[in-house]
């Protein structure tokens, strides 16, 4: 925040005004998502994920504003043993989550679609479930290295919450700027292109269906 401060103030001012707005849009959104989605008659497999979508994005915010407090308005909250380490590891996890939730919405849908006569094996309440518990040890498990990454570090007089030396050394090739470019690159767009992938053949089904019932 020091180097935006005295570099880039005009930064800090657009992100302190724009954010709130993503809040007073994203938070009733999302309850109000997660409340349709957990009732009774939508408890259906595909309202599993769609529910699972609203938690995800509601925790993110959550966390989120704990992230702004430390990095735009320079308020220490993380800078505590444990706190420090277990942040970045939920904070990572929830934003992996999201998109592993979607394309297990997607691949469920193309099931739906392109392969009706194994709707009833594949599209149930129980594995969407299940698929969930699943995608979300996964998103941990990708995230649960920042855990090692992430730690209190003494800069001067003062205490920051940070990556250590040791895993950034090494510059753009040190483990924490490679592994992260990995992972981010496989959560944020091979699974993205994969979403897309399967929505192309979903409407491409549809259309065809549509032209066998206008003959």
């Amino acid at each position: 925040i020091q180097l935006y401060s005295e570099f880039a103030p005009e930064r800090i001012w657009v992100d302190r005004l724009v954010t709130p707005f993503m809040y007073a849009i994203g938070f009733p959104g999302n309850i109000i998502s997660l409340m349709v989605w957990i009732q009774k008659r939508m408890r259906h497999s595909s309202g599993c994920y769609l529910a699972a979508l609203a938690l995800d994005d509601l925790i993110f915010l959550c966390l989120h504003i704990v992230y702004e407090v430390q990095t735009v308005w320079g308020i220490n909250v993380l800078n505590v043993q444990f706190v420090c380490q277990a942040y970045p590891v939920v904070y990572m996890a929830v934003q992996y989550l999201s998109p592993l939730l979607v394309l297990g919405f997607t691949v469920e849908r193309y099931i739906s679609i392109c392969h009706p006569f194994k709707r009833e094996k594949f599209c149930t309440t129980k594995r969407a479930k299940i698929v969930i518990v699943f995608l979300t040890i996964l998103a941990f498990s990708m995230s649960c290295i920042q855990g090692y990454f992430y730690t209190l570090l003494q800069i001067g007089d003062s205490t920051e919450c940070g990556p250590r030396f040791v895993v950034r050394d090494g510059g753009t090739r040190s483990i924490f700027n490679v592994w992260n470019i990995c992972i981010e690159m496989c959560v944020f767009l091979v699974i993205p292109l994969s979403v897309l992938t399967l929505n192309i053949m979903v409407i491409r089904e549809l259309r065809r269906l549509s032209q066998v019932e206008t003959q």
